[in-house]
């Protein structure tokens, strides 16, 4: 659980020159991904925090997120989605 709530915490506190992480409310990222990307939840994996992974079939792209309460974060995104699963995408270590 400490390490899930640690990662949540680092993607918010990326340091100056990183790629920005987007984090926001969860209706927010959810109506991003939906309406934006054309996006639906293909796996979702539970720990200490929700994560999910969004994917657009006829695109290709796909959104890794992880929420913890009432904010969500993107924690990857990509393109060529080939049926990979949460586990896959975080090592199959459950955190």
């Amino acid at each position: 659980m400490i390490r899930a709530i640690a990662l949540c915490l680092a993607l918010v506190a990326s340091p100056a020159g990183a790629q920005q992480v987007q984090c926001g409310p969860v209706p927010y990222i959810m109506g991003a991904l939906m309406g934006s990307y054309g996006e639906a939840v293909v796996d979702e994996h539970q720990d200490a925090a929700l994560w999910q992974l969004w994917a657009n079939a006829e695109t290709g792209s796909w959104t890794l997120t992880a929420t913890l309460g009432i904010t969500t974060c993107i924690a990857a995104a990509g393109r060529g989605y080939a049926g990979q699963t949460v586990l896959d995408l975080i090592g199959g270590v459950a955190l």
